[in-house]
């Protein structure tokens, strides 16, 4: 209420006056922020995160009170992924469709204006900086394949009935090393839309997991690869000025993995990028597990968010909280339509757990609808119970 507004701005205003900083708007909203997460607000805890605020870009008071609890410093890296996951367009899967895009677009750029040889040394190092997935990679769909390989100077490639991106893009720069290779047929194969789904199909299988393939090795293997797959992409290409724009985005994905790691130190807190089956159903599941109890209970305790972007269903939220055999469901989709769908299989979902011993709740909402804005990840961090027990 008010009393309490001003009793609270009162107090930051002191403590200000103790550290000898400006007192304003925004700096009596870091006081407010610290004190109520039980941070330290001594002259210099305050003098420091003042001089955070006014230098990092893009730093909110919010943000220097969230990673102090954390336990991160606070720097232009963090800042950056912090926000990152808050917001579902900026997170590991979303990137690495950017990643993708800037490396088609390098492909184009380096065709335009170089030789097919060139090209062939652009792809050789993109398609070597991935290590190994511990995901299976997927077959390239025929239709792609068989494509390709019709266009010209390109029936060289191997008719084999199965080919992996990287193992076609392999084969690709072998036939742009031919002396028989015009740049007017490599820029044909550059512009069709089916290297591109190439492309994307590698970054994808690079960077995602399947669900089926989960564990707590598994995802330490991932995140390992990506920050690996990152920092070989910014050195195979850190002389290419073609390249700035794919190396930017590397660095970013490395920073917001790097900036995951970090968190799992402290609390039981994961995103996990994973590839659906099929070439085009894609998300990310945010998973907490709340840490209240002993270590050696066995605690049956989390809460999930699974974000999924699919072809034929558009983008879905769905959150699940588990609360040993109590299960609640809010499934969030784009439409009227995908909610029928969605609702006339609920009954199905629920007889299936219920079948394992588990009561479910569950609600279907729409984005239309004028539901309250919710970030699971702002949620898990201002709630989240720490701990020293790393992912």
């Amino acid at each position: 209420n008010m009393s309490e507004t001003v009793m609270q701005d009162t107090s930051a205003m002191k403590v200000l006056h103790n550290a000898g900083v400006t007192i304003n708007e925004e700096t009596v909203r870091l006081v407010n922020n610290l004190m109520q997460n039980n941070l330290p607000v001594t002259p210099e805890a305050i003098k420091t995160h003042v001089a955070n605020l006014n230098t990092i870009p893009m730093t909110t008071p919010e943000d220097i009170a969230m990673l102090t609890k954390l336990n991160l410093p606070v720097t232009e890296e963090n800042v950056t992924a912090l926000h990152d996951y808050n917001n579902f367009s900026e997170g590991i899967s979303a990137k690495t469709q950017e990643l993708s895009d800037s490396v088609v677009n390098l492909v184009k750029t380096t065709i335009t204006e170089g030789s097919p040889q060139e090209l062939s040394a652009v792809i050789k190092n993109f398609t070597e900086s991935f290590t190994e997935s511990p995901s299976k990679p997927e077959i390239l769909p025929k239709e792609t394949v068989e494509f390709i390989r019709n266009l010209p100077e390109m029936e060289s490639i191997p008719d084999k009935p199965e080919y992996t991106a990287k193992e076609f893009l392999k084969e690709f720069t072998e036939v742009l090393n031919r002396p028989e290779m015009t740049s007017e047929n490599a820029k044909k194969i550059v512009e069709s839309k089916e290297l591109r789904q190439t492309i994307e199909n590698l970054v994808r299988q690079e960077f995602f997991i399947k669900p089926e393939d989960i564990s707590k090795d598994n995802v330490k293997k991932l995140f390992q690869k990506i920050i690996q797959d990152t920092e070989n992409l910014a050195g195979k290409f850190q002389d290419n000025q073609l390249a700035q724009t794919m190396t930017d985005v590397s660095k970013s994905i490395r920073n917001d993995t790097n900036f995951l790691n970090q968190i799992n130190n402290y609390i039981n807190y994961i995103q996990i990028p994973l590839k659906m089956a099929g070439q085009n159903a894609h998300g990310d599941l945010y998973v907490y597990k709340n840490a209240k109890r002993s270590m050696n209970q066995d605690n049956k305790d989390f809460t999930a968010l699974l974000h999924l972007d699919m072809a034929n269903l558009g983008p879905m939220d769905v959150f699940v909280a588990l609360n040993e055999k109590h299960v609640t469901t809010d499934f969030k989709v784009a439409t009227d339509e995908i909610l029928t769908f969605i609702e006339a299989h609920m009954p199905e979902l629920t007889k299936r757990l219920n079948a394992l011993g588990y009561n479910v709740k569950a609600n279907v909402t729409t984005t239309e609808e004028n539901t309250p804005e919710y970030s699971f990840t702002e949620s898990v961090f201002a709630s989240a119970t720490f701990n020293i027990s790393p992912l």
